[in-house]
Order: structure tokens, then C-alpha cells, then sequence
């Protein structure tokens, strides 16, 4: 049925000079405009951009600069990867999110949270999406975070990984020695053991465990060349 759909089209565009030649030499040369769109935005995500607590991190200055197709795609990416998604969030959405960070407003777009900080634009994990999320330690939380005990004995049936949010971020007083912003850390993993933080590496709160990203942080660059 697709095949006789097609057929029917060329026809119909034919006489407009549009054959199943050019339009493969089209689509040809979208791949290599995608292929070279692609590596600016990684370029640009090298020089202006890095992850820090499972966050990215922006330079607002240097983001404004890009064009524009450039500053969507650097953020579609930051965002599926850090909600884990395999489809970009809607355009309209995205170019929504682009308008209120330029007016310094903050904005979420399927799960995350972006706002600017200091000069800088974050675009972290909403807490609302993942305030239910809970898993074993020796499982991944949040499909993209792994907990790390430095003792096997730490790593207790009795304990769960879970956003720290604010209960927990109360029982870590030196939270903001780590530099971080109150709203990324909410949406962290922390260790808990009932209504008590056993750890919570990026505030400031670790005994003896260690929160990373699964894969590394520099699949975060990595990725960009290869969607």
C-alpha cells in the first residue's frame, strides 16, 4: 500500500520536475546538514557547557550568542539525557523553554527543570518526577544513577535510594559548600534508612558512598554525535 502511495505522489509531482533522484539527493543532503549541525552543537556543548551533579551546566552568555537551531538542539539533548527519553521533547515546548530562560525565568519540559543561576543555566532532574522513584543501592535509580558504598557492609538490605529533596536536604547543613543550587540538590539521590540520610554525596553529606552517572558523564558529549 506504501509503495502504490508513492507511486501516486511521484506522479502527481512529476510534472513539477521532482523524481525519486532528487528527492534521494535531498534527503542526502539533510543527513550531512543533520551530520554538520550535530558536531556545532558538540562543539559548542564542549566550550560553553559541563555536567555537574548530574546537571548541565550552560554559560548563559555563551548560549545566547548561538543561532538559535544550535541552542535548540544543545538543550533537546540535555534534556533527554538527563530524563533518559529516546524522543525530543515537543518543538514548541522547547523553543517555550528557550524564551523564558532568555527573559530569566525558569521553565519544565518533560521531567526537567532549567533555570538561571549566577550567569549560568542549569538544566537539571524536576523533583515532581522522580519524588517517588526509589530502588535497592545496588540498583540504578532513576535509570541513570548508581550509588556506591566503599564498604560492602553499608550497602544493607535496609536501606533505599531516593531524592533527597528538602526533608533530606535539612539533615545536610553543609549542603551549600558544594557550590550546588537548593532546587538541583532537591532531585539528587540520597541513602536513606527510614526517615533518616545515610548519604548524600552531592550535598555535602557522604559517608563513605559515592553517587555517579552510569556510563559517565562524557556520554553526555559523546551522545551528541551520535543521534
Amino acid at each position: 500500500f506504501s509503495r502504490i502511495k508513492a507511486r501516486r505522489a511521484l506522479d502527481a509531482l512529476a510534472p513539477l520536475g521532482i523524481d525519486a533522484q532528487g528527492l534521494s539527493e535531498v534527503a542526502t543532503y539533510m543527513g550531512q546538514a543533520r551530520t554538520a549541525l550535530n558536531w556545532q552543537a558538540f562543539l559548542a556543548a564542549r566550550d560553553i557547557a559541563h555536567v555537574n551533579a548530574g546537571a548541565i551546566v550552560i554559560c548563559e552568555r555563551g548560549l545566547r550568542i548561538l543561532p538559535d537551531e544550535i541552542q535548540r538542539r544543545l538543550l533537546v539533548h540535555a534534556l533527554n539525557w538527563i530524563n533518559g527519553e529516546t524522543y525530543p521533547a515537543r518543538r514548541a515546548a522547547v523553543l517555550g523553554l528557550m524564551q523564558s530562560l532568555r527573559k530569566g525565568e525558569a521553565a519544565t519540559v518533560d521531567g526537567c527543570h532549567a533555570r538561571r543561576v549566577k550567569g549560568q543555566i542549569w538544566v537539571f532532574r524536576e523533583l515532581n518526577a522522580v519524588k517517588n522513584v526509589q530502588s535497592a543501592p545496588d540498583e540504578l535509580w532513576d535509570a541513570r544513577w548508581r550509588m556506591v558504598a566503599a564498604n560492602s557492609d553499608d550497602a544493607s538490605a535496609d536501606v533505599i535510594v531516593r531524592p533527597l529533596g528538602a526533608a533530606g536536604l535539612e539533615q545536610c547543613p553543609d549542603w551549600r559548600a558544594s557550590g550546588r543550587p537548593r532546587e538541583v540538590l532537591l532531585s539528587t539521590p540520597a541513602v536513606w534508612r527510614g526517615d533518616v540520610v545515610i548519604s548524600a554525596p552531592l550535598a555535602g553529606n557522604c559517608q563513605k558512598w559515592h553517587a555517579e552517572v552510569d556510563g559517565g558523564e562524557e556520554t553526555f558529549f559523546a551522545a551528541l554525535l551520535t543521534h
